[in-house]
């Protein structure tokens, strides 16, 4: 619905499959770091406040997407939504595949990351 809402918003057809190829190993790789970087913020915050949450994920995409050379999707549900929106943010459907298994290495990377930063909070016991 949101794809669907913002295609209208911008006088785009309401679903229509995008047309940016978005390929390489430097965007594959530069999603992976964004997704891994989302895991571990959304980690260190699970016992803030839900406004401070929210700030610091709205900071941490935001960043993200100025920072990587994907534009940050970091979320199969994003990629999806971007695969239905022929515009500057979409993504073609031969790259869809490879950025989901990079958001999916990328949040195992962050969880990995999290363990080895603070192995106790993970469940294993100390290092």
């Amino acid at each position: 619905m949101g794809v669907i809402a913002t295609n209208w918003m911008f006088d785009h057809p309401a679903l229509a499959i995008s047309t940016i190829d978005r390929t390489g190993v430097r965007l594959v790789a530069s999603e992976a770091v964004a997704t891994a970087g989302l895991v571990v913020v959304i980690h260190g915050l699970a016992s803030s406040s839900l406004s401070r949450q929210a700030a610091a994920i709205g900071g941490y995409v935001a960043a993200a997407i100025v920072f990587t050379a994907s534009a940050a999707f970091a979320n199969p549900a994003v990629t999806l939504g971007r695969l239905v929106t022929d515009s500057a943010t979409g993504i073609a459907p031969g790259s869809f595949l490879p950025f989901v298994a990079a958001q999916v290495g990328g949040a195992y990377l962050g969880a990995r990351l999290i363990h080895y930063l603070s192995p106790t909070q993970i469940g294993d016991g100390p290092a």
